[in-house]
């Protein structure tokens, strides 16, 4: 990942999140596509997205540190845990 993003850069992500923040099936896509797109967007998704393992798993293979911004249970998670070393 590249260097932390802007305030303005980082208002924009928390804008483009905002609309999953109450997560539909479909809204997880859109997690999804943000955290493969900029594993550091994890940081700015709801808490039912930073719980949710396809989007860790995706935030953490890209940016290891991202596992910061996991749900504590996915921190525990061992396949978590190795994807994000």
């Amino acid at each position: 990942m590249s260097s932390s993003p802007s305030p303005d850069e980082a208002s924009s992500m928390v804008h483009q999140l905002a609309h999953y923040v109450s997560c539909s099936p479909a809204d997880a896509l859109v997690a999804l596509a943000a955290v493969k797109d900029d594993p550091g967007a994890l940081e700015y998704a709801s808490e039912e997205s930073k719980r949710d393992r396809e989007v860790v798993l995706a935030a953490v293979q890209g940016f290891g540190l991202a596992l910061e911004d996991a749900s504590d249970e996915l921190k525990g998670d061992r396949e978590v845990g190795f994807a994000a070393v």
